[in-house]
């Protein structure tokens, strides 16, 4: 906490500051605790933090119990969503499922439009992109497609299931164990928030309405008076000080430092990766889920690179199975250290196939148009995330100790990417 106090951001802070704020704080701060005989509080300050954390956990129980909505709509939908069901849009028009397609937005279905005149476009079925949300009912009905590349017989199957009678409107969508284990996380987060709700101190007090009940009047006044003095002072430093000790708190659990607050001999050869995501990272590389194949290691770092949202379209059928193998068993296995971040409230962005299967065809050694008609970018983008990749690679070469075979293939892995047109 001393270093968080002498860090150049409080310093930036507090030369900043009135003359005297120390003295107005204070005499604030007792003008303040004056309206609040008997309460629990060891002070002013203690008051001004518990009154916005109760607020703050209140929010986030509501904001998460929405997500948690959202989600179950949409897992409970996408577990009906196979091939040839049939369903309604927002304008309840008939469509069928005919494939699954992954996007940026998430997971989702092409389908065709069910109707008496269902036509082929240049020999190719018409097919548009659903996401879960925009399927406003599924129907009880599963129809039994033909090849998708018979586009004839599939149209011919539109058109016939468009003269019958509307199947009846599936009224209760039920959820397997996979998507009940997908709903975890986010569960496990609300009964978090939920516990630390209901231990508040608060909770014991006197004076819990006034503190958190409608403020009104001269309290208020006091307490936005004491407020905007507190936060002039001390908000940067608090800052620092609370994001260090929610990070501490996570490396704790996961065996990264000790109780003592050092580093275990996990922890120390992590600390030497200055990556994107390091933390999952050091979790793959002690579960061995990187392997050691040069190209296959850089396609497995690739979806770690912090990028902006790209709403790359990939064709999954034509991803080698190799890849496929080892994307699925690292996602599988990093999923419950994502679910334990979730749980703890850091933001934990998808593991995506597309900058893998992207990197995997460039390293194997694909033309530049190639991977560029496979990514489906700009030549910039395409370019950036080969060198982000490489820029990530490297710093798994100074695992030379710990993890030699990694080290080794990481440096290969580096020359085999960084090839023109990356690198001239």
């Amino acid at each position: 906490k001393e270093i968080c106090q002498m860090s150049f951001a409080t310093y930036s802070s507090l030369v900043t500051q009135q003359p005297g704020l120390d003295e107005k704080i204070k005499k604030a701060g007792r003008k303040l605790m004056a309206f609040l005989p008997g309460a629990l509080c060891e002070g002013p300050e203690v008051v001004l933090d518990l009154m916005r954390k109760r607020t703050a956990l209140i929010r986030d129980i509501a904001n998460l119990n929405h997500r948690l909505k959202v989600l179950e709509s949409r897992l409970s939908k996408l577990r009906y969503l196979v091939p040839g069901r049939l369903f309604l849009d927002r304008r309840d028009r008939a469509y069928c499922v005919i494939k699954y397609q992954l996007r940026r937005e998430g997971q989702g279905v092409l389908a065709c439009r069910v109707k008496q005149k269902a036509r082929r476009r240049a020999g190719r079925l018409r097919m548009r992109w659903f996401e879960p949300r925009k399927v406003s009912k599924i129907l009880d009905r599963v129809l039994d497609l033909p090849p998708v590349d018979d586009t004839y017989s599939v149209v011919k199957l539109m058109t016939r299931a468009a003269r019958e009678e509307l199947p009846p409107v599936l009224e209760e969508l039920t959820m397997g164990e996979k998507e009940v284990s997908e709903l975890t996380p986010l569960k496990d987060r609300i009964a978090l928030l939920e516990q630390e709700l209901g231990n508040l101190i608060c909770n014991k007090c006197c004076q819990f309405k006034r503190c958190h009940g409608k403020i009104r009047g001269a309290f208020r006044q006091v307490r936005d008076e004491f407020a905007l003095m507190w936060d002039t002072a001390n908000a940067v430093r608090m800052h620092l000080w609370n994001d260090f000790v929610k990070h501490l708190e996570c490396l704790k659990a996961e065996g990264f430092v000790s109780e003592e607050n050092k580093p275990t001999p996990d922890g120390i050869w992590a600390s030497q990766l200055r990556l994107d995501r390091p933390l999952l990272i050091a979790e793959g590389l002690r579960r061995g889920l990187f392997p050691p194949e040069p190209a296959l290691l850089a396609a497995l770092v690739a979806p770690f690179v912090s990028e902006r949202e790209m709403d790359v379209k990939l064709d999954v059928s034509a991803v080698p199975k190799r890849l496929i193998d080892g994307y699925q068993r690292m996602k599988e296995g990093l999923a419950p250290l994502m679910d334990r971040m979730a749980v703890r409230g850091f933001e934990v962005k998808p593991i995506n196939l597309w900058p893998a299967a992207t990197i995997y065809a460039w390293a194997n050694g694909q033309p530049w148009d190639r991977v560029l008609e496979i990514a489906g970018m700009a030549e910039g983008d395409l370019a950036m995330l080969v060198t982000r990749t490489a820029d990530n690679l490297r710093q798994m070469t100074s695992l030379k100790r710990t993890h030699p075979g990694i080290a080794q293939s990481a440096a290969e892995a580096i020359d085999i990417i960084l090839r023109e047109p990356v690198v001239m």
